[in-house]
C-alpha cells in the first residue's frame, strides 16, 4: 500500500513542477534565445518518435508534452530575435496571472512587422504546425474511444478534451511570436470553435473542488495549465463575436478558479474590456445579452480592433491596468476592476 501511495504522490509531484514550467514558460522566461534553442533542439528530436496512432492515453499526453513545450521554447525565442529589431519591444509586457503583481510577457505583442521576420523562422513555424496537425491524426482514433460516453472516465475526458484545447491553442499561439496584424487571427475561427466548445462540455469539472484541484478562498486552484490560456487567447484574439462572447461568459463563471497563475476572473475582466471596447460599435449589427453584454454574430471591423499592449493585474485588489493601441497608432489605457 505504502509503495502505491509513493508511486502516486511522486505521479503528482512532477505532474505539479510540470506544471509550474509550463507556467514559466508561458508568463515569466527570461532564459536568452541560446538557451530555449539548447532545449527546441531536445524536445524536437523526442517528438520525431511520434508514432502514426497512439496506443494508450499516457503515450498521447507524454508526446504532446514533447510538441507543447518545444512550441513555447520557439516561440519565446522567435520574441527574442524580433525584440532586437524593434526598439519598442522591450518597452510592453503582458500581466494576466494570479499572483499579487504578476509579469506575463507571453501574451505582450508590439509592432514587429510581420515581413521583418525571418523566412527561416516562419518555415520553422510552419513545420512545428504541421507536427501538430500529424499528432492530432495520431491521437484522433484513441481519443474518440475515450469521449464515448459509454466507456469513458470523467478523469480520462477530462484530460483527452484538454489536449484537444491545448492543442487547438498551440496553432495559435504560433502565430502569435511573431506578432502579426490583428486580421491574422481570423483565420482560426475554427480553433477558437474548438476551445469554447470543449471547455464548456469540462469547466464545471475543472472548477469544481472536487475535480482534482485545492480549494482555496471558496475557489478551485490547480498547478496545471487548463482552459484559461486558451479562453483568454479566444477573448483576446477571437473577433466573431458570438464565439469570443460564449469565452469571456464562461471566464467570468469560474468564480474563484486559478490555473497556477492565471486567475479567472482577473482574465475575463481583462478579455471582456477589450471586448467591449473594440465591439462598442456593433451593438445595433448584434443582439445584446445584457447580464454579460455579450454580442452575438458577426466579425469585429478591421478599424474597431485594438492590439493588447500591456496589462498589470494586481489580483489581491481585484483590478487591472490595460494599455491597448487603436488601428490609428493611439494608445488607450484603464483600469478595469471585478
Amino acid at each position: 500500500m505504502k509503495c502505491v501511495l509513493d508511486r502516486g504522490f511522486r505521479m503528482r509531484w512532477k505532474r505539479g513542477i510540470s506544471g509550474l514550467n509550463l507556467q514559466s514558460l508561458l508568463f515569466l522566461d527570461k532564459r536568452d534565445r541560446g538557451t530555449h534553442a539548447f532545449y527546441k533542439k531536445g524536445l524536437s528530436e523526442a517528438a520525431k518518435g511520434t508514432p502514426g496512432e497512439f496506443g494508450d492515453l499516457e503515450e498521447c499526453r507524454r508526446f504532446w508534452h514533447y510538441i507543447m513545450r518545444r512550441n513555447l521554447h520557439f516561440s519565446l525565442e522567435v520574441r527574442d530575435a524580433l525584440s532586437r529589431t524593434s526598439s519598442q519591444a522591450s518597452s510592453s509586457s503582458t500581466h494576466l496571472g494570479a499572483d499579487d503583481r504578476c509579469r506575463m510577457d507571453h501574451a505582450s505583442r508590439t509592432e514587429t512587422a510581420s515581413s521583418s521576420s525571418s523566412p527561416s523562422l516562419l518555415a520553422e513555424r510552419d513545420s512545428y504546425v504541421q507536427d501538430i496537425c500529424r499528432w492530432e491524426i495520431a491521437s484522433a482514433p484513441l481519443l474518440c474511444r475515450l469521449s464515448c460516453p459509454a466507456t469513458r472516465s470523467e478523469e480520462v475526458f477530462l484530460i483527452s478534451c484538454l489536449l484537444k484545447i491545448h492543442a487547438a491553442m498551440n496553432i495559435v499561439l504560433l502565430t502569435t511570436a511573431f506578432s502579426p496584424p490583428e486580421t491574422a487571427y481570423d483565420k482560426f475561427e475554427a480553433q477558437f470553435r474548438t476551445i469554447v466548445q470543449l471547455s464548456e462540455r469540462i469547466h464545471r469539472s475543472l472548477v469544481s473542488p472536487s475535480g482534482g484541484g485545492s480549494a482555496e478562498g471558496g475557489g478551485t486552484f490547480r498547478f496545471e495549465i487548463g482552459i484559461l490560456p486558451a479562453l483568454s487567447q479566444v477573448g483576446l484574439l477571437c473577433r466573431e463575436r458570438g464565439v469570443r462572447g460564449r469565452a469571456i461568459g464562461l471566464l467570468r463563471g469560474c468564480r474563484g478558479y486559478k490555473e497556477g497563475i492565471w486567475d479567472a476572473e482577473g482574465v475575463g475582466a481583462v478579455s471582456g474590456w477589450v471586448r467591449d471596447l473594440e465591439e462598442r460599435g456593433c451593438v445595433e449589427e448584434g443582439v445584446m445579452d445584457g447580464s454579460e453584454n455579450e454580442y452575438r454574430g458577426g466579425m469585429v471591423p478591421e478599424e474597431n480592433r485594438v492590439q493588447l499592449v500591456g496589462c498589470e493585474m494586481t489580483v489581491e485588489e481585484r483590478r487591472a491596468r490595460v494599455v491597448v493601441r487603436q488601428s490609428d497608432g493611439v494608445e488607450r489605457q484603464g483600469v478595469v476592476r471585478w
